[in-house]
């Protein structure tokens, strides 16, 4: 059981976001949005030179144009010979990237730890490493510099986000509020706490 299920369970938390699976019997959950994971290289990086017909800027993302949609999805290999910037054990986008790594049968030998996602995005932008990135930050981040992003041949780079609670909890106002509020951010969701 991930550590944010333990807590909801025990009440130590009230809901949570979090891309993972939740027991019905035991949960109230619902999809709020899908989360796409890119590869974010340095613009400086020798692979945009040989990978150029494919890279993706923060604009094909953000307004999905045609060479969003056209552009190939890359494989990681070690042959990329670019350091790597690893999620550190215990953080939020750590089994994310784990799921990526394993499903494409990736092991990076240059990576820097790191336990933030803003921090990757950052180093990567300051051409130390490469990432992979959500596209909720590419998206939200409010940067005004971005890297190169690229497609990525992995089902788990692609997963649902879920808000969850406790079944049969008492909902607070504030609680309500929040996801009402929540919803209409996202623009999405039709969430019902009388199920």
């Amino acid at each position: 059981v991930s550590q944010l299920k333990q807590m909801l369970l025990v009440g130590d938390i009230d809901l949570c976001i979090e891309a993972d699976d939740f027991d019905p019997a035991l949960y109230h959950s619902e999809e709020l949005f899908e989360e796409n994971y890119y590869l974010a290289v340095p613009r400086e990086s020798e692979f945009n030179k040989t990978n150029a017909e494919n890279a993706l800027e923060r604009e094909d993302i953000l307004n999905d144009t045609k060479h969003l949609y056209t552009a190939e999805e890359i494989r990681l290999k070690a042959s990329m010979e670019i350091p790597f910037i690893h999620m550190k054990t215990g953080s939020c986008f750590f089994n994310t990237f784990e799921k990526i790594c394993k499903e494409m049968r990736y092991h990076p030998e240059e990576n820097i730890e790191v336990s933030q996602i803003e921090t990757a995005f950052h180093w990567v932008n300051g051409d130390l490493a490469c990432a992979l990135i959500p596209d909720t930050l590419i998206r939200y981040g409010n940067f005004t510099k971005h890297p190169v992003y690229y497609k990525l041949k992995a089902k788990s780079a692609s997963q649902h986000m879920v808000i969850a609670m406790k079944k049969n909890r008492y909902i607070t106002h504030a609680m309500q509020e929040y996801i009402t509020v929540l919803r209409e951010l996202i623009g999405y969701g039709t969430w019902s706490v009388t199920d």
